[in-house]
């Protein structure tokens, strides 16, 4: 089914206020809809053309008088989900949604009613990590899948969506083979993002991380702390100094012979801490054509390095670092030497 999402907020319209279209549509997709159209507008703009199913953003204090003035929501199918949105018509919906919620959640909880009413074919989501779009296209193409599927794709994080087979409840053939092709670069088969599966993950193991990071900033620890894991992470950030082709950390002064030692020494010491299970440590420098960062994960048994060369702007390695943390930390947590 074909959607649009409309946005009425001068904010948004400026730019002092962002909302992710590219998280959202790839929500979206799992459901089975698609994104046809982003319409942005200033929130006292006039806006009634509902004649295809309309994903409609709006501030909090303005829902009820757009409400009160549109004659779609006084159709006898209106209803309300978590007293915050509002689904009207007989071959669209129109959803209503406060841009000041949690939008992930809430879209989730409309879509799973819209789901239901609309008889919308719910997709698998493959969710992997290390794989652009291109290259698991070309994977893809060389396979023979018989059910359609779509790519999308976001630098190296990547989604497979595929048509479920409506004669069968149980496990396809598509979605064995797209396991065994990818395996593991496969973090999920849902909408979860990594850092909610983590969440859960330490949740359910009762496991405690340390996030030493520098070379984000703390996002890596940012990330996981918005999914409520807050009593399972202890967050550290540090900042690193050159010393005659020494490296130093600049709270505790212990020189490392580069920053790769100094990943693997922190993230060993970390994980010898008595309520430390597993030591998460993130630095890195710039170089000529880019950035070079390590990544060393560890519990009280077992240490891993990784290195990394990231080409880009400083964001686009952030964003690498991060993820690239994340999705080997989901990969940790599921080896069982760590679990024990």
């Amino acid at each position: 089914m074909q959607c649009k999402i409309v946005i009425l907020s001068d904010k948004v319209l400026k730019g002092e206020k962002h909302i992710d279209i590219f998280k959202i549509s790839k929500i979206l997709l799992g459901y089975g809809l698609f994104l046809s159209e982003v319409i942005i507008k200033g929130e006292d703009e006039i806006f009634d053309d509902f004649s295809s199913s309309t994903f409609l953003f709006l501030h909090d204090e303005k829902i009820d008088d757009f409400i009160s003035r549109s004659k779609v929501f006084y159709s006898t199918k209106s209803e309300i989900i978590n007293g915050e949105a509002v689904l009207a018509g007989e071959e669209a919906f129109i959803s209503v949604i406060p841009i000041e919620a949690d939008l992930t959640k809430i879209i989730k909880d409309c879509l799973e009613v819209i789901r239901i009413r609309f008889k919308l074919n719910k997709l698998s989501v493959f969710r992997l990590f290390g794989r652009t779009a291109n290259q698991v296209e070309e994977l893809l193409n060389k396979e023979d899948i018989k059910s359609e599927n779509f790519v999308l794709g976001d630098g190296l994080l990547c989604d497979i969506f595929l048509e479920n087979d409506s004669n069968s409840s149980l496990i396809s053939e598509d979605e064995v083979k797209i396991s065994q092709l990818f395996a593991d670069n496969i973090y999920a088969q849902s909408n979860l993002e990594m850092q909610e599966i983590i969440s859960k993950m330490l949740l359910l193991s009762n496991l405690k991380v340390s996030v030493m990071d520098s070379f984000t900033g703390g996002e890596i620890a940012r990330t996981l702390l918005r999914n409520n894991s807050i009593s399972n992470i202890e967050s550290q950030t540090f900042s690193v100094i050159y010393e005659n082709s020494f490296v130093k950390d600049s709270k505790q002064g212990t020189c490392y012979k580069n920053e790769s030692e100094m990943a693997r020494q922190m993230a060993y010491l970390k994980a010898g801490s008595e309520n430390i299970d597993i030591s998460l440590v993130v630095t890195g420098q710039k170089t000529e054509n880019g950035y070079k960062v390590y990544v060393a994960i560890a519990n009280k048994k077992l240490i891993d390095i990784y290195n990394l060369a990231i080409e880009g702007s400083v964001d686009d390695a952030i964003s690498v670092a991060r993820d690239f943390a994340l999705f080997n930390l989901i990969k940790k947590l599921r080896v069982k030497d760590f679990e024990k």
